[in-house]
């Protein structure tokens, strides 16, 4: 190889690498600004990784007899009701003060600064051999 091929090939992999830092640079920074911007307008939202809700699961395992039995089995999409309070329904797994397990559905409700007002059981159902799974559940 020449000289002149080598400063070639060094001049374009510099400018790729400033490329993918300039945009590395604006994504972080939007994220940074407006995505700030939208947790403090929303202070309860569902987790893009797995839907669940930060606040709402802490207060669950805190409120729960045996909170290690603790299984998140489905989040609700989190809406900001008329009077800007917060809700969201969870099902989840957990075993009662008795040890047996069952599924509970509640409805979680938030103030607007995302402090847990407080909860609604809709449905608390013992669990049979006909158990729901966990979508994250290991498959045999």
């Amino acid at each position: 190889m020449t000289q002149s091929n080598n400063t070639h090939r060094l001049a374009v992999a510099t400018k790729a690498l400033l490329t993918l830092l300039l945009v590395v640079a604006v994504v972080w920074g939007y994220d940074t600004c407006v995505g700030k911007k939208d947790r403090d307008q929303y202070p309860v939202t569902n987790s893009n990784w797995d839907s669940s809700v930060p606040q709402a699961e802490a207060y669950i395992k805190a409120h729960l007899a045996n909170p290690e039995s603790y299984t998140s089995l489905r989040w609700g999409t989190v809406i900001q009701m008329p009077n800007g309070d917060y809700r969201v329904s969870h099902r989840f797994r957990a075993k009662d003060k008795n040890g047996q397990s069952v599924v509970v559905q509640m409805n979680i409700i938030f103030d607007k600064n995302g402090k847990v007002k407080g909860t609604h059981t809709i449905d608390t159902t013992a669990e049979t051999d006909n158990k729901e799974k966990s979508p994250h559940a290991e498959k045999h």
